[in-house]
């Protein structure tokens, strides 16, 4: 112990040690590393929900989308039916008005949130994007098993085009 205290006196000398604050007193390192650590990031859900709050809508369609919101999955997803979300807003809510609600959730950033599955998040993300290109679309929407088992030359055959084009449409 006294060879150990030795190599570490100078270590321990006081131009060694940390300063104090401009108060004077000592500093807490337990509360510096609080003070240091940056904050919880924001949810999905509660970024949605800020967003959603821009919009003007009747209140109803507001509590339907808040519900939806609430229900979004931390991948972006809606996986409980609308019908489900109707169940838990007050009685007298329609269908029409969850679809719209959804419609205007599905309208919010990031592109494709509210989407209830990959071709809906897909063709949510293209439609942001301002996308017309047909291929693309019919691509998403008849062939997504197509691309998951590389089965390109099938599509290209099915859809009448080139393997290129398949290959530049899946690209985009």
């Amino acid at each position: 112990l006294e060879k150990m205290a030795d190599e570490w006196d100078d270590f321990f000398r006081e131009e060694y040690v940390p300063k104090s604050d401009a108060s004077g007193g000592e500093r807490d390192a337990k509360l510096d590393a609080m003070a240091n650590t940056p904050a919880a990031g924001e949810s999905l859900q509660e970024s949605l929900l800020e967003q959603f709050h821009f919009f003007t809508t009747e209140p109803i369609v507001r509590e339907i989308g808040e519900t939806i919101i609430r229900n979004i999955d931390d991948n972006g997803y809606l996986r409980v039916p609308l019908d489900d979300v109707l169940r838990d807003v007050r009685p007298g809510a329609t269908l029409a008005q969850a679809e719209e609600a959804l419609r205007l959730v599905q309208r919010l950033d990031p592109p494709g949130v509210g989407a209830r599955d990959l071709r809906e998040c897909l063709l949510l993300q293209l439609d942001r994007r301002g996308s017309h290109d047909d291929l693309v679309r019919k691509i998403i929407t008849d062939h997504l098993h197509d691309i998951e088992n590389n089965r390109y030359p099938q599509m290209a055959k099915a859809l009448g085009v080139e393997i290129e084009d398949v290959k530049a449409a899946v690209e985009e």
